[in-house]
C-alpha cells in the first residue's frame, strides 16, 4: 500500500475511491492490518507530539521519505505512545472493525476507529457517513417490507427514496422513520443526548421508551432529547453546519468545555484529565479540523478559558488545570 495514500486516509482528505482502496487493503490480510496499526500509531503520535518532527520542508507530510529522515529511536518512541492502544482496539474489534458479518445472521457490522470517518453504501443504494467510534449494524439484504439499521454513534444518511419501502434508524433511545431524505443523527450510547437534524425531506422521530413522545421534523429543524433531564427541544438550526464533520471539519456552538472534551476523546485517542471541575462549565464556540492536534485546539481555547495543560507521553494523557 502506498504510504502517502494511507496518510491521506489518516488525514481525512482521501476521496471515496481512495478510502475504499485502503479498507479493501486492510481487510485482505492480517499482515496488512498490522502495518495499518503501525502506520496509524506513528501518525497519531506525531500529531499529538509535533516537536518530534524535524524542521524540514518535506516534513509537512509523514511520507516514507520523511520517516527515513527521522531518527529510528524517535519513530519508535512516538509509535510506542499509541501502538499498544491501537493494537488492543484491533484485537477487541477484529471481527467487525470494517465490513464484516456471518452467513448465519446475514448482518453487517461496521465500527469506525477513534479519529477516523467512514463512508459506505447500503444494500438499497442509500449512503451513510459514520463518525469516529460509531457502530452501524444492518442486514446484507433488506427485507421486502422495511429497511432497518441500528446506530450507536453519529451518522449522516442520504436515504434512497422508496415510497413503499420505509427506512428506520434505531438507536439506544429513539427510532427515526423515513422514506427518502437526508439527515444527521448523533446517538452515542454513552451520551445523555440524542440529536437528529433534518437537511431535506421529512423524518418522524419517536422515543423507543415513551410511545407518546414523537415529532415530525421539517428541513432545517433540530431535535434534541436529554434522557437525564427528561427534556426535548425542537428548533431551527444551520443544518449544513451540523454535518460538516463528514468532511473533517468539526463545529461547535455554545457547548460546555466538558462536552467539547468528550467530543475530542472520540477524535483523539488519548486520556484527558481535568483537575478543576469549574473549567467544565465554561461555554465554547468554534471549529477545528480533524488533522489538528489536541494541543493546537487547546491553545486556541485558552484565549477564552483560563486553562493550562501538560502532555504526559508515557501515559498518553493530557492533564488540564486552571491557569493561575
Amino acid at each position: 500500500m502506498d504510504k502517502q495514500l494511507l496518510y491521506k486516509y489518516f488525514e481525512g482528505s482521501a476521496n471515496e475511491q481512495e478510502t475504499n482502496a485502503v479498507l479493501q487493503w486492510v481487510n485482505s490480510s492480517e499482515a496488512n492490518k498490522q502495518q495499518f496499526i503501525r502506520e496509524k500509531a506513528v501518525w497519531d503520535a506525531l500529531c499529538l507530539h509535533p516537536e518530534l518532527l524535524i524542521a524540514a520542508d518535506s516534513a509537512q507530510q509523514f511520507s516514507g521519505k520523511v520517516k527515513k529522515l527521522l531518527p529510528r529511536r524517535i519513530i519508535y518512541a512516538a509509535a510506542a505512545i499509541l501502538l499498544l492502544v491501537m493494537a488492543g482496539w484491533w484485537l477487541m474489534n477484529s471481527n467487525h472493525a470494517f465490513n464484516s458479518g456471518t452467513q448465519q445472521t446475514a448482518i453487517q457490522q461496521v465500527t469506525v476507529p477513534v479519529g477516523q470517518r467512514m463512508r459506505l453504501t447500503l444494500p438499497d443504494g442509500s449512503k451513510v457517513w459514520l463518525n469516529a467510534t460509531s457502530t452501524l449494524r444492518y442486514a446484507k439484504q433488506f427485507s421486502k417490507n422495511e429497511r432497518i439499521v441500528e446506530l450507536d454513534g453519529e451518522g449522516y444518511f442520504e436515504v434512497t427514496h422508496h415510497e413503499k419501502w420505509p427506512f428506520t434508524v434505531k438507536t439506544n433511545t429513539h427510532n427515526i422513520h423515513v422514506l427518502g431524505t437526508v439527515f444527521n443523527v448523533n446517538a452515542y450510547g454513552n451520551s445523555e443526548l440524542f440529536e437528529t437534524t433534518l437537511i431535506s425531506g421529512s423524518v418522524e422521530v419517536e422515543s423507543s421508551s415513551n410511545t407518546g413522545l414523537h415529532a415530525l421534523l421539517k428541513p432545517g429543524e433540530h431535535y434534541q432529547n436529554n434522557r437525564v433531564l427528561n427534556s426535548t427541544i425542537v428548533e431551527k438550526t444551520d443544518a449544513i453546519a451540523v454535518a460538516t464533520w463528514k468532511t473533517g471539519l468539526y463545529q461547535f456552538n455554545d457547548i460546555s468545555f466538558g462536552e467539547l472534551l468528550n467530543e475530542l476523546k472520540r477524535y483523539k485517542d488519548i486520556n484527558i484529565t481535568v483537575t478543576d471541575s469549574s473549567l467544565l462549565s465554561h461555554k465554547c464556540t468554534g471549529k477545528f479540523r480533524e488533522q489538528e492536534s489536541i494541543g493546537e485546539i487547546l491553545d486556541v481555547i485558552k484565549n477564552d478559558i483560563p486553562l493550562q495543560y501538560q502532555w504526559l507521553p508515557d501515559r498518553k494523557e493530557i492533564v488540564i488545570s486552571k491557569a493561575h
